[in-house]
């Protein structure tokens, strides 16, 4: 007999298996926001989580191409244009929260939240 070859149920577990571990993925990059969500609000308070996960954000990249890393598995696959959007980020949202500008909605909730 073939060791290649699986029974039927073994396919249809192995593609479960494989959109378990697909939705566990998007799952832990919930979890990795919610907790910087959550660590940015106890540091800097609820009008500064923007800034400061931006800030981070550009921190953690500036670090990574200091040691000679230049790939990312970021959609936008540069990071230093990763590094610029967020900087900018950073500085917008600082200046809006420093200044009491509330940041726009797109889902019109800000005074809700």
């Amino acid at each position: 007999m073939d060791s290649q070859v699986q029974p039927a149920g073994q396919d249809q577990l192995e593609a479960q298996r494989r959109e378990a571990a697909k939705w566990e993925g998007i799952a832990f990059t919930f979890c990795k926001a919610a907790t910087l969500v959550f660590l940015a609000t106890l540091l800097a308070g609820p009008r500064y989580i923007l800034t400061l996960i931006a800030l981070g954000t550009v921190f953690c990249y500036a670090v990574m191409m200091w040691h000679g890393r230049m790939d990312t598995r970021c959609f936008a696959k540069y990071p230093p244009l990763i590094c610029g959007f967020w900087g900018a980020v950073a500085l917008w949202a600082g200046y809006c929260a420093w200044s009491g500008i509330e940041l726009p909605s797109i889902l019109g909730l800000g005074g809700l939240l």
